[in-house]
């Protein structure tokens, strides 16, 4: 008989249902000692729900973090029909890749905690899927995306018809790849096109919630002034990190997710629906050209967005009729 599930192993079972259409299969759990043993416990229980045959990898660190994937952890991915990768750091993107080459599907759920899972995994991910979907196409044919905010951002900055980078959370097929939280859309923008003013008044990765907005000058497509207080130099060495294209804009995009809140953890900020969103450094990840040392993520608050003149965000929705 089965035991009353908990609101997490719900979650999970609905998230396993809709993203990975799992069946009586064989699923990898790969984590890490320092992730939440509640979050691998109530996903290892959802799996079983489903029949499955569910093993739970614990990993180090540091044998995932160089080019080579270990042959130990590589035959159990190759052998699995799911994986999911439940780890307290993100696994670089090769790793990731490895996986979905062999033909498995792939969920990553790396530095999420519990109370991100229960917020924003619930959702109906054929709607989610949709919106995200249709406005990357959007992005995808601009030529010119216009951010405002009341905060004071004006940014334009061209684009080139390259391929929009979404993640709708959905890795029902072999070979697909799904991340968690979904609803994230990002275009890499043509290279020294950016200008105008980003104030940020969201998060920014490695800092969390800004408690003073920040505000940016940019000119062909870099940064060359940044004012604010304490948050704002603390943002300028992060980008330092590497001076030669660290305070270079990136990326725009923007969230698609209902149930996502501001919480400083960028995971989530990103997906908030109809927030906006601004990389600098490396972009050669989503098609861009550049390769840099970092990449940086900031949001900025419900934002008016214009992709070649037309209003696609504004006043807190979502618009793409």
């Amino acid at each position: 008989m089965w035991v009353v599930m908990s609101r997490l192993e719900q979650v999970f079972v609905s998230v396993l249902d809709q993203c990975a259409d799992l069946k009586r299969e064989d699923v990898l759990i790969v984590t890490d000692a320092k992730y939440d043993k509640t979050m691998v416990e109530a996903l290892a229980a959802a799996t079983r729900r489903f029949g499955a045959r569910s093993i739970v990898l614990t990993i180090d660190r540091h044998i995932v973090s160089a080019e080579h994937v270990p042959r130990f952890l590589l035959a159990p991915m190759e052998s699995a029909n799911l994986v999911l990768l439940c780890a307290s750091f993100l696994v670089p993107q090769h790793v990731r890749e490895a996986a979905v080459r062999a033909g498995a599907r792939l969920i990553s759920i790396s530095s999420v905690d519990r109370n991100i899972a229960r917020r924003c995994f619930d959702i109906n991910y054929g709607e989610l899927s949709k919106t995200t979907r249709m406005l990357a196409e959007r992005y995808e044919s601009a030529r010119e995306v216009n951010l405002e905010t009341n905060s004071g951002t004006e940014l334009s900055v061209k684009l080139c018809r390259r391929k929009a980078a979404y993640l709708d959370g959905i890795a029902r097929t072999a070979g697909k790849l799904g991340v968690l939280p979904a609803g994230v859309v990002a275009v890499a923008p043509l290279e020294g096109t950016a200008r105008g003013t980003i104030v940020i008044d969201g998060s920014i990765a490695e800092i969390g919630m800004v408690g003073s907005p920040i505000r940016c000058v940019v000119e062909n497509g870099m940064i060359v002034d940044i004012k604010g207080g304490k948050e704002a130099r603390k943002f300028e060495a992060l980008l330092s990190r590497d001076s030669s294209t660290g305070f270079c804009v990136a990326e725009v995009g923007g969230g698609t997710n209902p149930k996502a809140r501001y919480c400083g953890n960028l995971l989530e900020d990103e997906r908030v629906y109809a927030s906006g969103h601004v990389g600098f450094g490396r972009n050669s990840h989503i098609g861009g050209a550049i390769r840099s040392k970092i990449h940086i993520d900031s949001t900025m608050k419900r934002p008016k967005i214009r992709i070649d003149g037309k209003e696609v965000v504004s006043s807190g929705r979502i618009r793409l009729e």
